[in-house]
C-alpha cells in the first residue's frame, strides 16, 4: 500500500549553516522528518572567469577506507605518470569547473589504460544550461557552475563527447538540443567518489583514479610572483569576493618548501599540491602549479561543495540500456528522521526505491548504480515486483546483491546477469546504518535556490518514479512533496539499472525476417522521414548498423553496404 506522508518536516542543510522548518496538520505521535545534505552552494561566483559556486557546507565524511600516511610517497606525480592530458584554456567563461571535471575524467581513461581521450568541455558547458522547457541548471553557457554538476552528467551518460565532434565555443548561442546531436558517449561513468579534506584518501585517490576535481580561492593576493604557488591561510569573512575556481589536483609534494609561496603569507608547514590549471601556459611551470597543504579554500566543502574523482566506467555500446529517473546526480542526500515530541534519532534502516519500466530484450541487469554519503553501511539491492499498479510486499522481492558502502559517492554494484519481467518493476536499495551509528541516505535531484529566492535547479519530475519504505508502508516521492511543502517539484532518487540486450536482431534486419533487403532500407528511410517511426527495442537496435546510438543516413548507407556484400552484418 502507498501512504501519504503528512507530517512536520525539518530540511536540515547538512551542506549548509542554515535550518528551514516547515509545518504540516498532523495528528500522528510519531512523525518522520526528512534530512538532506547539499552537494552544491547557493550563490555563484561574480566573476565570470572563476565560475565556481559559492557555498557554505559540512564535510561529507571519511572516505576510501583505512589508509597510514606512512604507506604513501613523500612525492607522487600523475605528470609524470603519464596520465594527465595537455593543459587547456577555458578563455573568458565561466567554465571552470568543466574543464576540472573533463580534466578529472581524461585522467581517469590514462590511468585505467582506456586510452588518451581529448573530451568535449563544450558539450558539458552546454548540457548544464536552462533546457527549453525550462528545466534543469538555471544558467547560460557563459556562466559559472557548481562543482556537482559533472557527475549527473557522466552518471547519466549524457557525456562525455569528444572534442573533435564538438569542440570548444563552437555552441555559442546554440540550444543544447542542437549540440547534442554530434557525437555519442563512448565511456558512461558507473562510480565516483566524493572527498573531504581527508590528506589521506585525497592522495590515494589521485594514485588510484589520476586526478581530484576541486576548487579554490583564486584572489591574486595569495599567489606568488611568478604565478607558481599560492596559499590562502583563513575563510574570508561572510560576503567577501573570494573568486571560486575549479581545478584539478593531480599529485603532491611533502617537502614543496613553504618559502616558495607569497612572502606576505606563507603556510606554517613545508608540502604541497600539484594541480592542473585551465588558464592555458600562462606561467614557468607550463599552466601548472603548487597549493599548499594548509590552504583554507581547497577541498573545504564548507564553502565550494564536494570535490570527487572518477572511480569506474564502462564502454557504452547499443548493446546496453541505462534505466534512470533522474540525469542531473544528487543535489542533496535524502534521510529521515523520527520526531516524536522532539527530534528522538536518525533512521537507521531504510529502503529507496526507483520504479522503472523493463524492456524485452533489455530486461537483464548486469550493474545497480547508487549514490549515498552512508559509507560503512551495509546495503542491499533488490528487484521489486509491481502488482495492480503498486509495489509489491517484501516478501516478494528479489534480492540482486549485497554488501557495504565503501566509500562516499556514486556507488557500482554487479549483479549476474539477473533477468526480471518486462513492464513495470523497481529497483531498491536497503542502507542499514545502525552498526556504523552513521547516516542512512540516498541521493535525489531536488531542486534548487539561492538565498535570496532565484532557482538554481528545477529537476524534471513525474508522479510514480521513486518510493521511500519506512515501517512496510510505501511513500511516492512526488506526493510526499506537495503533501508536506504544497511543492509541486519533488525529486527522484538517484538509482540507476544497466541492462545488456539479450535478443536475437541482427544489425540491418529491421523487419526481423531473416534477410537483409532494400526493404529495410525503406524502412529507415521512412523513419528518417517521420512517416514510420522505428519504435520497438529490437527494430532500433538492428537499424542502428552503425551502433552510434542514432539512426540516420549513416544507417541508410550501410545497410546499402551490407546488401552490395561491401560489408558484412553483425548479429
Amino acid at each position: 500500500m502507498i501512504k501519504k506522508l503528512v507530517t512536520m518536516f525539518v530540511i536540515v542543510g547538512l551542506l549548509s549553516c542554515s535550518v528551514v522548518t516547515t509545518m504540516a496538520a498532523t495528528d500522528d505521535t510519531e512523525a518522520l522528518v526528512p534530512y538532506k545534505t547539499n552537494h552544491t552552494s547557493d550563490t555563484t561566483a561574480a566573476d565570470s572567469k572563476f565560475g565556481v559556486s559559492q557555498k557554505m557546507a559540512n564535510d561529507t565524511g571519511d572516505t576510501l577506507g583505512v589508509l597510514n600516511e606512512a604507506d604513501l610517497p613523500s612525492y607522487y606525480s600523475s605528470v609524470d605518470n603519464g596520465y594527465v592530458t595537455d593543459v587547456r584554456d577555458q578563455g573568458e567563461l565561466g567554465s571552470c569547473w568543466a574543464f576540472s571535471a573533463i580534466s578529472a575524467m581524461e585522467s581517469f581513461l590514462l590511468r585505467g589504460g582506456y586510452g588518451n581521450y581529448d573530451l568535449s568541455e563544450e558539450h558539458l558547458n552546454h548540457w548544464a544550461t536552462t533546457r527549453e522547457d525550462g528545466t534543469g541548471w538555471q544558467r547560460g553557457y557563459a556562466d559559472g557552475g557548481f562543482q556537482s554538476t559533472p557527475l549527473g552528467y557522466f552518471t547519466s551518460w549524457s557525456g562525455s563527447r569528444l572534442e573533435s565532434d564538438i569542440p570548444y565555443r563552437s555552441g555559442d548561442n546554440q540550444q543544447f538540443s542542437e549540440i547534442d546531436k554530434n557525437g555519442v558517449t563512448q565511456f558512461g561513468v558507473t562510480g565516483a567518489v566524493i572527498l573531504n579534506k581527508d590528506t589521506v584518501a585525497i592522495k590515494k585517490a589521485i594514485m588510484d583514479y589520476g586526478g581530484v576535481s576541486s576548487c579554490y580561492s583564486s584572489l591574486s593576493r595569495f599567489v606568488n610572483y611568478d604565478k607558481t604557488a599560492t596559499y590562502c591561510a583563513s575563510v574570508l569573512p561572510a560576503g567577501s569576493m573570494i573568486s571560486g575556481h575549479g581545478i584539478t589536483v593531480v599529485g603532491w609534494n611533502d617537502n614543496y618548501s613553504r618559502t616558495n609561496f607569497n612572502t606576505s603569507s606563507q603556510p606554517s608547514q613545508d608540502g604541497a599540491w600539484l594541480v592542473k590549471n585551465s588558464w592555458g601556459n600562462y606561467n614557468s611551470l607550463g599552466g601548472y602549479f603548487w597549493i599548499s597543504y594548509e590552504d583554507a579554500y581547497l577541498f573545504n566543502t564548507k564553502v565550494f561543495g564536494i570535490s570527487y574523482a572518477i572511480a569506474d566506467v564502462t564502454e557504452v555500446t547499443s548493446k546496453m540500456k541505462l534505466y534512470q529517473n533522474e540525469i542531473y546526480g544528487a543535489t542533496y542526500d535524502f534521510g529521515l528522521q523520527v520526531k516524536d515530541g522532539s527530534v528522538d534519532g536518525m533512521v537507521d534502516s531504510l529502503t529507496f526505491m526507483n520504479a522503472f519500466d523493463f524492456k524485452q530484450n533489455f530486461n537483464s541487469l548486469d550493474n545497480v548504480i547508487f549514490e549515498s554519503l552512508s559509507v560503512g553501511a551495509d546495503y542491499t539491492a533488490y528487484y521489486v515486483p509491481w502488482k495492480n499498479g503498486e509495489p509489491t510486499t517484501k516478501e516478494s522481492w528479489q534480492e540482486l546483491s549485497s554488501g557495504t558502502v565503501p566509500y562516499t559517492g556514486y556507488i557500482n554494484v554487479e549483479i549476474n546477469n539477473v533477468i526480471v519481467p518486462v513492464g513495470k518493476g523497481g529497483i531498491a536499495i536497503e542502507i542499514d546504518s545502525s552498526e556504523t551509528g552513521g547516516s542512512c541516505t540516498i541521493g535525489c535531484d531536488e531542486w534548487l535556490e539561492t538565498s535570496w529566492g532565484d532557482m538554481r535547479f528545477i529537476p524534471d519530475t513525474s508522479l510514480g518514479e521513486s518510493y521511500i519504505q519506512y515501517n512496510n508502508e510505501f511513500y511516492e516521492m512526488k506526493a510526499f512533496y506537495k503533501d508536506t511543502f504544497d511543492d509541486d517539484i519533488g525529486s527522484n532518487f538517484v538509482i540507476k539499472a544497466i541492462a545488456s540486450y539479450k535478443g536475437n536482431a541482427v544489425a540491418g534486419d529491421i523487419d526481423n525476417d531473416g534477410a537483409i533487403t532494400m526493404l529495410d532500407v525503406l524502412m529507415v528511410q521512412r523513419h528518417l522521414a517521420k512517416s514510420a517511426l522505428i519504435a520497438e527495442d529490437d527494430m532500433v537496435y538492428s537499424a542502428d548498423v552503425n551502433g552510434d546510438e542514432n539512426i540516420n543516413l549513416m544507417d541508410v548507407v550501410a545497410i546499402q553496404r551490407i546488401i552490395a556484400k561491401l560489408d558484412v552484418a553483425n548479429g
